[in-house]
């Protein structure tokens, strides 16, 4: 029999997009192998990050390559469970595991590794340096680089979201992805409605207040709201902190750490995703498919998923956001292309098979 550990980050917010994938990928594995055989071992985030001793054991972390919270504790709590519990197969959810998937492969050659790549954190890191022009974290795509490289030579599979990330890996690293899995849910019990559009389009942006949203969402309000005859409702987590940059837009409306989106999406005629840098999958694409909405978005907010004219308008510029929201013209709130688009390709069910085969013997 089989017994696998799930190692995972979690994360400061319950509604980030990596979360829901991750929360994907310890589900997946329990329904397949069944949850009495799954151990789960989360990685917390530091506590009291401003506490000078916070500050200390974080540097020491770094200078030893650890990174998301892990540390030579931890890793040694890891390894005595896997001899504990006599571990056949490790899951690591995260390309930043990789001094931990080197520890496992030299202590225990036999036992199987697994790691999920939620997208190409080597370049993530770096972007975000260059467009936060945050240089005092200038060691963040240098550690992951190298965790990423190990997690590479050490793991026996790796799984990728998405061609292109599985190209950026090949490219990087010399070699590609073992199996893509892109990103699915579970589809929430939802019925076709037939509320009528209303004579103001009710345009939707779902996301945390996270550089790439950030960065797309003031590159609307000032490029493209302006120019269209739209309401803009902004959720997500942390996302009140553009309140006062937005409190003299009549047409915006911000809500922050929202539990339940489904009365947003309710609401909404459309979905707007001007996202422009990041890699991996946009979870919030496939919410907005499962909730049977019409999308408004950028090459990247559409990367690794199958549409098509009846789905979503990819745009990225301001004039192809500024006539497709204002030719926008559907009769409902509703677009059912959406969620069967979502039913077929992006579901759990979708996905489960992928990772039945990826972790067959």
């Amino acid at each position: 029999m089989r017994k696998f550990l799930f190692v995972r980050f979690t994360s400061e917010s319950r509604y980030s997009g990596g979360l829901q994938c991750s929360d994907r990928n310890q589900e997946s594995i329990e329904t397949i192998f069944g949850p009495e055989h799954v151990t789960t071992y989360i990685i917390e985030p530091y506590k009291n990050r401003s506490s000078l001793r916070s500050i200390l054991t974080r540097a020491g972390d770094i200078l030893k390559g650890y990174m998301g919270g892990l540390n030579s504790d931890k890793e040694k709590e890891i390894l005595s469970i896997i001899a504990d519990k006599q571990i056949t197969d490790v899951f690591l959810d995260s390309s930043l595991l990789g001094r931990l998937t080197k520890k496992i492969r030299r202590r225990f050659p036999e036992v199987r590794t697994y790691t999920f790549f939620h997208n190409l954190e080597y370049k993530f890191m770096k972007d975000y340096v260059r467009v936060k022009h945050d240089f005092l974290r200038i060691y963040w795509p240098i550690l992951s680089f190298q965790n990423e490289k190990n997690s590479i030579k050490y793991s026996h599979k790796i799984i990728a979201l998405n061609s292109r990330d599985s190209q950026a890996i090949e490219k990087q690293y010399g070699r590609k992805a073992d199996a893509l899995i892109p990103i699915t849910f579970k589809a929430s019990p939802l019925r076709a409605s037939d509320t009528p559009a209303g004579p103001v389009k009710e345009a939707l942006f779902i996301g945390s207040y996270f550089y790439p949203n950030v960065e797309g969402i003031r590159w609307l309000v000032r490029h493209v709201l302006p120019h269209v005859p739209a309401q803009l409702t902004i959720v997500g987590a942390g996302m009140d902190k553009l309140a006062a940059e937005f409190g003299h837009y009549d047409n915006i409306k911000i809500y922050s750490n929202v539990p339940d989106l489904a009365l947003y999406f309710a609401q909404a005629d459309f979905v707007v995703l001007p996202i422009f840098s990041g890699s991996g999958m946009k979870v919030k694409t496939a919410e907005s498919l499962m909730n049977g909405k019409f999308i408004i978005g950028s090459t990247e907010a559409l990367q690794g998923y199958e549409f098509d004219d009846s789905v979503a308008r990819e745009c990225n510029t301001a004039d192809e956001f500024i006539t497709a929201i204002s030719n926008f013209d559907r009769p409902t709130k509703y677009n059912e292309p959406s969620r069967r688009l979502f039913e077929k390709k992006y579901s759990f069910e979708a996905s489960l098979k992928s990772f039945r085969s990826v972790l067959a013997d």
